[in-house]
């Protein structure tokens, strides 16, 4: 056969086959066409996509064992602003005349300010100089404050101070008076008119309350264990966290002020951070483990733990009023790492996106992408709520620097 036949052959068996491959699709029932279904897109794609990183995206239902028929995630967006282009140290809401204020402290000179929440109205309220500050711990009224930083000998040194105004300008002083030097950590009351804090004695740490300008003390707690975290949770309960490290496990116990009363919450948990509801319902948490950490929300009165529908350090989050609502910073990407310690230390930085959680129906709204809103990357510590609860003000770690986000 020759060579130009055999093409020709070739030619009519492909027009031949293509033909009948034609027919048949036509004449097939609809029905038995079967179209591979694709898995569905990230609605959320921040990052980048590496095989070191973990990308932050919303568990399932059955994974946080929530069972809703609501859509799960929806946008809403906040109005986003920063306050303060410089360090601080330490930031309060507060309410006059109706309206909202931020009162904080600048942490390279002490200086304490007042703004509106839009940044149009600013006052320096005190002149005191006070370098290097490390914290600032505020009373409910903004009036009373406590400042921490290191002196030349490294001590640490903890003054409680108010800010007293002028004779002939607006501007005030701080006077105050010290607290015990080498206080490894302090919490105020929601009132602002006691404090709890922590001092070595010997190999042991003794918990002490007193008045906010450190009169009335009261020892009611001492452990062989030194490093705690103490939050004054209700009017006679304290929080108390073990300073948390991947590289040991960690416990929670509230403890009764009029009693001294230890009761555990949660325990023999590497990493352990946690952020517990006001009215002591709920404690979210985090745990580390395989260079990355998880989140979990923990029932207290049944003693129940169920995945958090996003992965985020507890630190980054505050619960609302209703303790149900909790208003988050969460990674977009989480890097593999030793967490929290490397987070802690800076050698790992978080850009977050900010999110509302419902805790009982598990229905998530993000409230901004800070890269999108306001092209900054923000690594978010500190949050805190308006007494209207229509103001979230927070500090981003990468810098210090104050930002508030109005709530929809």
């Amino acid at each position: 056969m020759s060579q130009k036949t055999i093409i020709i052959a070739v030619a009519i068996f492909l027009v031949l086959g293509i033909a009948l491959f034609a027919i048949g699709f036509y004449l097939l029932p609809k029905d038995k066409v079967v179209l591979e279904e694709q898995p569905a897109k990230n609605l959320f794609p921040f990052g980048t996509a590496e095989d070191r990183q973990i990308r932050n995206s919303a568990l399932s239902r059955e994974e946080t064992g929530i069972e809703d028929d609501k859509d799960a995630t929806e946008i809403i967006s906040g109005i986003l602003k920063q306050l303060s282009n410089v360090p601080i140290a330490g930031a309060i809401t507060l309410e006059k005349d109706g309206k909202t204020f931020v009162r904080y402290t600048e942490r390279t000179t002490g200086h304490v300010y007042e703004t509106s929440t839009d940044g149009r109205q600013k006052n320096r309220l005190s002149n005191t100089t006070i370098p290097a500050i490390q914290q600032v711990l505020w009373g409910a009224d903004g009036e009373d404050l406590i400042i921490r930083y290191l002196d030349e000998n490294d001590v640490i040194k903890s003054v409680v101070a108010t800010i007293v105004k002028g004779e002939e300008s607006q501007t005030g002083v701080i006077e105050g008076a010290l607290l015990p030097d080498n206080i490894h950590d302090l919490t105020v009351s929601h009132d602002g008119q006691n404090i709890f804090y922590i001092l070595s004695l010997g190999n042991a740490a003794i918990g002490t309350t007193a008045n906010i300008d450190g009169s009335g003390k009261k020892q009611i707690f001492e452990s062989p264990v030194v490093e705690w975290q103490p939050t004054w949770i209700t009017k006679n309960n304290i929080l108390l966290t073990t300073k948390p490290s991947y590289a040991a496990l960690g416990y929670l116990y509230t403890i009764q002020i009029s009693s001294g009363v230890l009761n555990k919450i949660l325990g023999s948990i590497a990493g352990l951070t946690t952020r517990t509801s006001n009215d002591m319902s709920k404690t979210l948490y985090s745990a580390s483990g395989n260079n990355t950490f998880e989140t979990s929300l923990h029932d207290i009165e049944s003693g129940t733990s169920v995945l958090f529908p996003i992965t985020t350090l507890p630190e980054k989050c505050v619960w609302g009023s209703d303790n149900i609502t909790l208003y988050c910073g969460a990674p977009q990407v989480i890097p593999k790492a030793n967490y929290p310690d490397t987070w802690y230390k800076g050698v790992v930085s978080f850009n977050d996106a900010i999110w509302k959680i419902n805790t009982e129906t598990g229905v998530l709204n993000i409230l901004s992408v800070p890269e999108e809103d306001a092209r900054e990357s923000i690594d978010l510590i500190y949050p805190s709520l308006s007494t209207s609860e229509d103001i979230l003000i927070f500090t981003n770690k990468k810098d210090s620097s104050l930002w508030r986000l109005e709530l929809p």
